[in-house]
């Protein structure tokens, strides 16, 4: 639940009318990652709104609370607003309004009703903003829970730190310097006590500074309903940031900030560098001076324990609907998501405890357990039972770089087999086991794939003998299949068309079984025909499936067992030295068990007589740091098509076969002969022992 608390500031695209609150006043308040205290509308209807200083001077209503309220009201027109998460058009109850603020009645001439617990929970019935607070001070006393209107100053301020503010628009700007890495991002952010986050910075401000380019451990989660917007799917990024995030003279250490990518909305490109959120402001006493243009700061909190552990789920507490806490977000590749929750499981217990019969407290302490025994219902009705373990990430797994032991190679000569399996244009083999293995043709007709038994030799890694064992076909027209993958787990065979770059689950018989695999829409704007997904992979160790994207511009997908995507990483091939009739690329990927990746880059070069055509091979070994894959060459080779020399091989598929007496790894490749073209070229294999 601490892992990430969503953004419910917004705005609205008409205007607001300021009204002042005479009265010397003092609200409590409740602390949960947002401010929420007990208020009344139109003194009849009693709500739990959250304080919002990015929500401008408006108030808002949740739909469901509306719904089994006794407010009754015929005007009802509708509104265009946007948010965290994008625009949206919401009804907009259109009548003066009364909202209690402790002794005083604040109006509104309008009230947005938006699915606000959908955002947050069902302790949120509403949210206020800073309607008539601008012309006198006011206090947000975090120690001790408490609002404070038309505060006077301290007539000793010297405990207090002074900071600058502006205010533009109904909104406070302050300006910070927060330096990760070899980065400085200096200049105005905006306050947002309606974010649960620390500093969060926009799309804009992470592309301008290159925040994935940092070389630092980063983790990657996966949200829904991320704020207020039509975006319903999210993800951000969390760093630690240097000990120097400037705050007036106060700095601040061991920090954790987030960037948001694909950010829309306030996280979009705006005139702020990011929002100031509550995991900051929650350390302070505040005097908040708008006209004066100054913010009184006193901390009393210490620093955060830097050993502080917990989970890499999140949730919200949904039981005014249903009888549980609904899963909002998952961290890519983290224990919750290995273990088989899903975004919109419902977790109905938790250690044995209804979460229905939790206390308020008990929820927002619930990361603070050392295990967790979750019971959840999927989003199929079926019933899971989950362990867990709290875990500090930042600690736990301190290194940025993992320490890989040294990949060498011995490479085997390529060998020929003509008279033992029938011509092809073999793009693609996956291990099966016991000397099987699952070859896809890019033209076979029809779409489907071959299986042939390899005899390899025990010693030296050579192969001794290929046949032809069976055929399995789905009926359907060639995809131009260039990848393919076995998965042992759900025992079905992956292929990857390059024609409509789609990659499709086969039974091992061939038949579809309807299962696509998810291929992002920025991915999907970068392949063609013939420069696509050219690349699969299963791991079973890892449990993880790859793809790979052919052109200079590489990219390499990550999936888990379940299909769903963990990470997109950014490969850089290396440039071509022809500059004309030439193809070059990644032509497969190879995931091995801890992580790493054997990648094949090729540059066929092929004039249009076709003697003096070479086609260059090179082995890297690939690295996932820092969403880019660091690249280490481990061997290359050369083959020709000349009057002397018919060596030409164009290896497009490549696998892991078995291992040898001296624990060497088979490597095998195969090439794509355009079906033995006019005779000149020969369906090659070749071999490459790995020793890890």
């Amino acid at each position: 639940m601490k892992l990430k608390l969503q953004y419910i500031w917004f705005f609205l695209l008409i205007v607001a009318f300021p009204n002042e609150i005479t009265a010397d006043d003092s609200i409590p308040f409740k602390y949960y990652g947002h401010i929420y205290f007990q208020s009344a509308i139109n003194d009849t209807i009693p709500c739990q709104l959250i304080f919002d200083t990015g929500g401008n001077n408006l108030c808002c209503i949740d739909s469901v609370f509306f719904a089994h309220s006794k407010w009754h009201t015929r005007n009802i027109q509708k509104a265009n607003i946007g948010g965290g998460a994008g625009r949206l058009t919401v009804p907009l109850i259109y009548e003066d309004t009364q909202i209690k603020q402790g002794a005083s009645n604040v109006p509104y001439p309008y009230i947005p009703v938006i699915r606000l617990r959908d955002i947050l929970d069902c302790h949120a019935d509403g949210l206020v903003g800073i309607q008539g607070l601008h012309h006198r001070p006011y206090e947000i006393n975090f120690e001790y829970q408490y609002f404070k209107f038309n505060t006077e100053l301290p007539k000793d301020l010297s405990s207090w730190q002074r900071v600058l503010v502006r205010c533009h628009k109904q909104r406070i700007f302050l300006y910070l310097s927060v330096k990760i890495g070899d980065k400085t991002i200096k200049g105005w952010y905006l306050m947002d006590t309606g974010s649960g986050g620390t500093i969060d910075f926009t799309a804009h401000t992470t592309s301008t500074y290159h925040l994935d380019s940092i070389p630092r451990k980063k983790r990657i989660t996966d949200i829904t309903n991320f704020g207020v917007g039509s975006k319903e799917q999210e993800y951000f990024v969390d760093i630690k940031a240097d000990q120097i995030l400037l705050l007036g003279n106060d700095t601040i250490k061991n920090c954790t900030v987030s960037y948001l990518p694909e950010g829309v909305g306030a996280f979009s490109k705006q005139e702020w560098l990011g929002v100031v959120g509550n995991g900051i402001w929650s350390d302070y006493n505040i005097i908040v001076d708008e006209e004066r243009g100054y913010l009184y700061l006193k901390r009393f909190n210490k620093e955060e324990n830097s050993d502080v552990k917990g989970y890499d789920y999140g949730f919200r507490n949904r039981t005014d609907i249903c009888d549980g806490w609904i899963v909002s977000s998952l961290v890519r590749d983290g224990d919750a998501r290995k273990s088989g929750i899903e975004i919109g499981d419902t977790i109905v217990a938790i250690n044995h405890k209804p979460v229905k019969r939790l206390t308020w407290d008990e929820e927002w302490e619930i990361d603070d357990t050392p295990t967790q025994e979750i019971e959840l219902r999927g989003k199929n009705g079926h019933a899971k039972r989950i362990f867990l373990k709290a875990k500090n990430y930042w600690k736990d797994e301190e290194a940025n770089h993992p320490t890989y032991t040294k990949i060498k190679v011995k490479e085997n000569s390529q060998q020929v087999f003509s008279k033992q399996i029938p011509a092809g244009d073999y793009s693609g083999i996956s291990y099966l086991g016991n000397n099987r293995y699952a070859i896809v043709d890019d033209k076979a007709s029809p779409d489907g794939f071959s299986i042939f038994h390899i005899n390899i030799d025990s010693i030296s890694g050579t192969i001794q003998n290929i046949e032809l064992e069976a055929i399995k076909t789905s009926g359907r027209p060639n995809r131009d299949g260039e990848g393919i993958a076995y998965c042992k787990i759900r025992n079905s065979i992956f292929i990857s068309g390059e024609k409509d770059n789609v990659i499709k689950e086969y039974d091992l018989n061939g038949q579809l079984s309807g299962n696509n695999v998810f291929i992002p829409d920025s991915i999907k704007q970068r392949l063609d025909s013939n420069r696509g997904l050219e690349s699969l992979s299963w791991n079973e160790n890892t449990q993880r499936l790859w793809t790979a994207t052919e052109a200079e511009d590489c990219r390499m997908i990550e999936y888990d067992s379940n299909l769903r995507l963990i990470n997109v990483w950014k490969y850089k091939v290396d440039q071509a030295t022809s500059a004309k009739n030439y193809v070059n690329g990644v032509s497969e990927i190879c995931a091995l068990n801890d992580g790493r990746l054997l990648v094949l880059e090729r540059e066929v070069m092929i004039p249009e007589k076709k003697i003096g055509a070479w086609a260059e091979c090179k082995l890297y070994e690939a690295r996932p740091i820092n969403r880019q894959l660091e690249k280490h060459l481990l061997t290359k080779w050369k083959t020709k098509m000349n009057i002397t020399n018919h060596s030409f091989a164009n290896y497009e598929g490549m696998c892991l076969g078995p291992k040898l007496v001296d624990g060497g790894q088979v490597l095998l490749l195969v090439t794509d002969s355009q079906h033995r073209y006019k005779g000149m070229l020969k369906d090659w294999f070749k071999t490459i022992i790995v020793y890890i």
